[in-house]
Formats: C-alpha cells, structure tokens, sequence
C-alpha cells in the first residue's frame, strides 16, 4: 500500500464505505491524513436528520458536546487560511446568521438514525474571537460538510456566508439533505437564499416563504438562479408562497417569475442546469388574478371573515 502512488491510493479507497475508512485510518498517520485530505472524494458518514435551534427548546434525551476555546492537536489543511489569521481576527465573526438571543444557546442538532430516542447536540462558539475558535469551527464544519443527512429542516438559523467564505474559499462546501425543508422569514430572507444558492444540495428541496411587500421583486434574481442554474444541487424545488396580510399588493410576482421561468426555458440553448421540477404554490387572497391554466381553485373563509383562494395542488409545476 505504501508503495503505490496517491492516485492508485485513492482510486483503491473510492471502494470502502464510511466504516472501512474509519478502520484505515486508525493504522498509521500516514493513512489517516491521506483520508482526511481526500475526504470530499470518499465515502460519506450516512446520518438521519440534521437542524439548527435553541437548546433550551429541545426536550428531547440528547448528548451535548460543548466545544470551547482552547488548544487543539491538529493544524489547518488550508496553508492560505492559516496565514489570514496567524496574526489573529480583526473582528469577531459570528457563527450563525441572523443574530440569536443572547440568553439563549444555539445546537446543531444531529440524529443518527431514523426514530432514535438519542439526538448529538454540538455547540460551537457562537462568535469566532479567537484562532481556536475557528479552528474548532473549522474541523466540525468540515466534518459536517462530509456527511450525507437523510432530512433536515432548517427554521430560521444557517451558517455564515462570510465565516463559509473565510474557512474553505470560493470553493463552496455544501451540505447534503435528501429532503430538506426551509422555512424562510422576513428577516432570515437573504440569509436563508444565500445558504440554499451557496451551500446546499438536495434531492427534494421544499421551502415555506411568506410574502412581505417587495419581497419577491427584491430576491427574484437568486430565486431565478437557485431554479434555473441549480440543476445540478437540486433535482426537485418546491416553493410555498404564504401571504400573511391582506395588504400585500405585490404577490401577483409570484405569477410573474413563474412566466419568468417558463420564458427562459423556450429560449434558452441550454437547459443543463435547470432543476428538474420545480412546484410554485401559494395561499392569497380572494383578490388574487390566477394565469390561465391554474387548476383545482377553492375559496375559503378563515377566522375573521377573510376569504382566501387556496389550491389543493400547487399551481405551477414546471418539469424540464
């Protein structure tokens, strides 16, 4: 083994399983840096879920891992980030976007198997001060990003896309969700794009987006990249527009980026990297002007004696 050089290494490795791997790496240091370095292009640890809260609302039986500050017995693979904070941070930079309470805790919440009663909780500093910091970061992102999650849901918290930008560069790490759910508020908005253009890669990506004025107008852009270019991270993109006030004057957006959508692809020579399916649904109010051709339209009174227009499936599905 010794004898053979890396590429036939590796091409050998590209056989083993998560486990197998792990065992090879407990034979010498030599073998246990050469997986480590070449850990994107082997096998991933298979996990089930994967999310981001408070600890103080889990109540589920769990193990804490409490990660401080302090010193640790491995250096930074990457020669480039070790010389932009050898002389320590200029600023702090947190953790996760947005800002959380500062009374509270924020976990990564991991589960290894379906409908297990045990859950790992991981707590990372949740502001880099110092070099320790961000190597701890650094190493549980790393491994984080070397995982394959059956699902996750993300309500509110993701990583910093300035942080992301600092540990591993313009080459994006992304996480790998096999149905993965986002929940996006008003506040959490370009966070939460940001992170799913950036950072994520999913069989079945289904997202919750309540409309706000201009929200559509102002985050069309990347939702049209995230659709039309993220073929290659997502097979299947599921958008749930939600308008939560009857004000709302902007939604027949929603109708407009999916014309966008449709337009793009009668004129585009290359549809590569569209996603292949793409669903955009919504809940309005009555005064919402469907396009021709929106099916299985209901209207409903709620609480208050306001009327919605709801669709038992969604309107617009668009297959590529």
């Amino acid at each position: 083994m010794f004898c053979l050089p890396a590429e036939a290494k590796l091409d050998i490795f590209k056989f083993l399983n998560y486990k197998q791997l792990c065992s090879i790496k407990q034979a010498n240091f030599c073998l246990h840096d050469f997986v480590n370095y070449f850990q994107g292009e082997l096998a991933w640890e298979k996990l089930y879920e994967i999310s981001i809260q408070y600890l103080e609302q889990y109540k589920h039986p769990h193990k804490l891992i409490k990660l401080e500050g302090g010193p640790l017995d491995f250096t930074l693979n990457d020669e480039q980030l070790e010389e932009k904070i050898k002389n320590g941070l200029e600023t702090p930079i947190p953790v996760y976007l947005p800002n959380q309470d500062s009374r509270k805790t924020l976990v990564i919440c991991v589960t290894k198997v379906f409908r297990s009663p045990h859950h790992i909780l991981v707590q990372l500093p949740p502001i880099i001060k110092s070099k320790e910091d961000l190597k701890i970061v650094y190493y549980y992102l790393n491994k984080l990003f070397n995982c394959w999650f059956d699902h996750g849901e993300i309500n509110e918290f993701v990583f910093n896309q300035e942080l992301l930008q600092l540990l591993f560069g313009n080459a994006p790490k992304r996480i790998y969700i096999q149905r993965c759910q986002v929940n996006i508020m008003e506040h959490t908005m370009e966070n939460s794009l940001q992170f799913i253009l950036n950072n994520l890669s999913s069989q079945t990506f289904h997202s919750s987006l309540r409309l706000y004025q201009d929200i559509i107008t102002k985050y069309k852009d990347i939702l049209f990249e995230i659709l039309m270019k993220g073929g290659d991270n997502f097979k299947e993109v599921g958008l749930a527009f939600v308008n939560s006030s009857v004000n709302v004057v902007d939604f027949m957006n929603v109708a407009k980026l999916y014309e966008h959508i449709v337009d793009y692809m009668a004129t585009s020579k290359d549809c590569s990297k569209i996603v292949d399916a793409i669903k955009l649904s919504f809940r309005s109010s009555k005064s919402l002007q469907l396009i021709e051709g929106a099916e299985k339209i209901e209207i409903k009174e709620l609480d208050g004696g306001v009327e919605y227009t709801r669709t038992n499936l969604p309107i617009f599905i668009i297959q590529n």
